[in-house]
């Protein structure tokens, strides 16, 4: 494995060697450790190792992150002597899924308090961290040499409110520096489960004066009387928040009449808002009275959000013509909307948002309309808004709609238009032959000049991958011709690259383990869609690899986890 800037990923203890000299290497800056199944586990001469490799003069690694130590509490305590060591430069440290328990964090904490340890990003998510364990925590967030801003402890074992009443005291704390908060429990009837005491508890600590707290991830029973905690909270000249995320949080109408009060407040910084999973939309629960509270808040003007997360509701094509109408309104300031998994949108409820996006008034950039079952009709609606000239969407996600090749086709039209600023357009089918075919269409457009011609901006002879990384055509003079002629001599980036393999590349086990395995067209593992993928990028493939990482963004707060691999 080579070493480079930014991350190394080893899948096997057997790979350990390998990951111990990234560590030693100056240039190495991130190194993600994490087995490949169940069975292998991380040894306690392993963890020693890296622990020690951490002290070596040459280690300038700045990011850590380990899974399944066979052994947290020997695995631990090794890591955190290295941690406290005067050369230590570790600013980000992820352990989730370690089966970290309170006699292990123990050796976390008196590393995190030690005057060398630079950490600001900790993620302990899907632990086993208990009562004393989060008291521990907490302690370690009030003391002075504690760097810790950004925080993770989703699905642990806090007891319910009493791990959210430990840490919302180290909010209040004045030595206590977090800014980005992730705390509750996923699973529902859960005893580990936050209750709206633990809300009202975090809500209380937002309103105090050393709150520092701008980014909030929220999974817990919100209630009636949290929902109006925290609306109380938005509405304080102290709180800090911007960035908000109640995923999965029970909360129904009278909830939502207390959130979309705090947005119209003067005070309410909020920005971002994450309410996917919460049944809005649903008749049997608040018809679409949810819908039209947030719709009316999206209106005034003192409402300053700029996205909206809406996912995995029930929100059909009645309830959806609110939003739509939010955006037509002079003061709406929404620049992405996230309306994916609400397989009640079908054509006619795009058929609003297709006709918001063509007024003036309209802001939207981004769109996602994942699994909204739009088919072909519902992106022939989508496609003739991007060619209007009022339209200034950017990005745009159609996944898994069933469009077929005809809505393919619509896209492809939509493209060439000379009014169309789409840079970025996720087109991904189950149909594995009806991609195929319509990806000659897509790449048509992309290659056509009118679409080109609106990303000159981009460095000439640089790919950009779906994930942001860049890669200069110039290193790798063995591209296929078809994709050199359409990226270098239309001066621009265009994503054939990023889209072949963002749409062909569904499933992340499976991309790096089809290419690497895809040594020839003829080989008997490569379906029609590996081969197709073969005949495009050729002897490019290996560079893709190296080039490529995923973004698991488990918390929404940028708690990131940074997926590689490299061919040998």
């Amino acid at each position: 494995m080579k070493s480079d800037s930014t991350t190394k990923y080893t899948r096997t203890s057997e790979d350990m060697s390998t990951t111990l000299a990234a560590l030693k290497n100056p240039l190495t800056r991130t190194v993600i450790v994490q087995t490949c199944n169940n069975n292998i586990k991380i040894s306690d001469d392993g963890a020693s190792k890296i622990g020690a490799a951490l002290q070596h003069p040459n280690c300038h690694l700045t990011g850590l992150a380990l899974t399944a130590l066979q052994h947290p509490k020997i695995g631990l305590l090794h890591i955190s002597n290295g941690l406290q060591q005067l050369g230590s430069r570790i600013t980000t440290l992820h352990l989730p899924n370690n089966q970290i328990d309170c006699e292990s964090v123990a050796s976390i904490t008196r590393a995190l308090q030690h005057t060398n340890s630079r950490v600001t990003e900790l993620d302990l998510s899907d632990n086993r961290i208990d009562t004393h364990g989060v008291r521990l925590i907490a302690s370690a967030l009030e003391h002075s040499n504690c760097c810790v801003t950004i925080l993770n402890l989703l699905n642990n074992r806090l007891a319910n409110d009493y791990g959210a009443r430990m840490i919302a005291g180290a909010l209040q704390h004045p030595n206590c520096r977090v800014t980005e908060l992730a705390i509750g429990h996923s699973g529902h009837n859960n005893e580990e489960r936050m209750t709206s005491q633990g809300v009202i508890d975090i809500a209380l600590a937002l309103e105090h004066v050393n709150s520092s707290v701008t980014k909030l991830k929220l999974e817990a029973d919100v209630g009636n009387d949290g929902a109006r905690q925290l609306a109380h909270a938005f509405e304080s000249i102290n709180c800090c928040v911007t960035h908000l995320s109640l995923m999965c949080c029970r909360f129904g109408e009278k909830s939502m009449q207390h959130f979309t009060r705090a947005l119209r407040h003067s005070n309410c910084r909020l920005i971002w808002l994450d309410i996917s999973d919460n049944q809005i939309g649903n008749v049997t629960v608040s018809d679409d009275v949810e819908l039209m509270l947030l719709a009316d808040s999206l209106q005034h003007k003192n409402c300053r959000l700029t996205k909206l997360d809406i996912t995995h509701n029930e929100i059909d094509s009645k309830g959806v013509e609110f939003i739509a109408n939010a955006l037509k309104h002079v003061n709406c300031r929404l620049t992405c909307l996230d309306l994916g998994y609400n397989p009640l949108l079908c054509a006619v409820g795009i058929k609003h948002i297709a006709d918001a996006l063509q007024n003036v008034n309209c802001r939207l950039t981004e769109l996602d309309l994942t699994c909204c079952m739009i088919g072909s009709t519902g992106v022939n609606h989508i496609s003739e808004s991007l060619k209007h000239i009022n339209c200034l969407l950017t990005e745009i996600n159609l996944h898994e709609n069933e469009i077929g090749l005809a809505g393919m086709k619509h896209v492809a039209r939509a493209l060439q238009h000379p009014s169309c600023r789409m840079a970025y357009v996720d087109l991904f089918e189950k149909d594995t032959l009806v991609e195929i075919a319509g990806m000659k269409y897509v790449f048509a457009a992309l290659a056509s000049r009118s679409t080109m011609s609106l990303l000159q901006d981009f460095p000439v002879g640089t790919i950009h991958l779906s994930n942001g990384e860049t890669y200069n055509i110039e290193q790798c003079p063995d591209i296929p011709i078809e994709l050199k002629n359409s990226i270098i001599s239309k001066q621009a980036s265009v994503s054939s690259i990023a889209i072949i393999l963002h749409h062909i590349s569904n499933s992340q086990q499976i991309l790096v383990t089809g290419l690497m395995a895809l040594r020839s067209i003829d080989n008997p593992e490569a379906g029609p869609l590996w081969r197709k993928l073969y005949e495009l990028i050729g002897p490019f493939r290996s560079k893709i690899v190296e080039y490529l990482f995923w973004s698991n963004n488990f918390s929404n707060l940028k708690l990131r986890y940074y997926h590689g691999n490299t061919i040998r």
